[in-house]
């Protein structure tokens, strides 16, 4: 079951599902998250840059990016991350294909930005650039994202891929 406005509202002042909260940027059943200030431009440096004014996407780019929010995903709750459709039309894709958050995720959501259209997009620090969506799991699960060893469990800012092999963790660039 999809969550609803009311819902969400209820669940962002008692359980702080979204930090920090904008009214305004509640939809009838999902929230806008806005543009942090960090980040990755993994043909330059692997390394979180500070977005100070604007983010210049032209076509081809692909850039790390972070919410501005925090979100605080219960354990009988899973969440979506979905674009939003003025930027879809422009050619922005807000993810690849890691859209979902599991049920105990506690973090800022790292973005995977991408220009496929024919024009450059440019963003701004507290632009509306995605949505999340939440769903109610029939059950809490056994085994939340925050009760095994995860390696994106409490990310604030924007983080790059990290990959494990052999028991090792290595980051790929």
């Amino acid at each position: 079951m999809i969550l609803s406005d009311k819902t969400i509202y209820e669940l962002c002042k008692t359980k702080e599902l979204i930090t920090p909260y904008t009214e305004e940027n509640l939809q009838p059943c999902s929230m806008d998250l806005t543009l942090g200030t960090e980040y990755i431009d993994l043909l330059i440096s692997d390394k979180p840059q500070e977005l100070k004014s604007v983010l210049i996407i032209n076509p081809g780019d692909f850039y790390l990016a972070t919410t501005e929010e925090k979100v605080n995903i219960p354990n009988n709750i899973c969440a979506k991350v979905e674009g939003k459709s003025s930027l879809g039309r422009l050619g922005l894709t807000i993810h690849q294909t890691a859209g979902y958050i599991d049920p105990g995720f506690c973090g800022n959501i790292t973005l995977e930005l991408h220009n496929v259209g024919y024009s450059s997009i440019a963003l701004f620090p507290g632009d509306c650039v995605c949505q999340i969506l939440f769903e109610e799991l029939d059950k809490s699960c056994v085994n939340p994202y925050n009760c095994v060893d995860n390696h994106y469990q409490g990310q604030k800012g924007v983080k790059k891929s990290r990959c494990e092999k052999n028991g090792e963790v290595y980051f790929l660039v």
